[in-house]
């Protein structure tokens, strides 16, 4: 597979995991929401309310996650994978899934206390976490990798 044939693929991947996650996180709102009919009070119409709008801005770090995944394979496509600019946003996308995660912990925290929350709602939940945690190392992982191999490339380039 080509530089600009593996970078098409990662781009409809990069889409296609993006249009998943969306679904997914809008089925669990949907799904908390459900449980949270059954707290009653002020506490339970508020965290009613809240479900939508934490839906929504959970949202926004998977869509500059998948933004600065396009822009690292366009760097890709160029043939220029190891550059210091692909380091840096890996690390980035390494920051924002990892407050992904810790925005996933204080939610599930509030329901836990506010509201009550089922085991398969704290399953989905714990899912969620432990993905973004492990996603967060391995991207913060590859942009040391990344790092270090762009220095080694341009010592390369000023040895020859």
């Amino acid at each position: 597979m080509k530089q600009r044939e593996l970078a098409l693929a990662l781009k409809v991947a990069d889409i296609v995991a993006l249009a998943c996650s969306i679904a997914a996180i809008f089925y669990l709102v949907n799904k908390i929401g459900l449980l949270l009919t059954s707290v009653e009070g002020n506490a339970g119409s508020l965290l009613r309310h809240a479900a939508l709008p934490f839906g929504i801005l959970t949202c926004i770090p998977l869509i500059v996650i998948a933004a600065l995944s396009w822009k690292l394979f366009n760097e890709l496509a160029h043939d220029n994978s190891f550059c210091p600019e692909n380091a840096g946003r890996l690390r980035t996308i390494g920051l924002i899934a990892f407050a992904e995660a810790l925005l996933f912990i204080f939610a599930a925290a509030v329901i836990a206390i506010f509201g009550s929350i089922s085991l398969d709602a704290f399953a989905d939940f714990a899912v969620i976490i432990i993905a973004c945690g492990a996603f967060a190392v391995v991207c913060f992982t590859l942009s040391h990798l990344f790092a270090k191999a762009s220095a080694l490339q341009d010592e390369n380039d000023l040895t020859v």
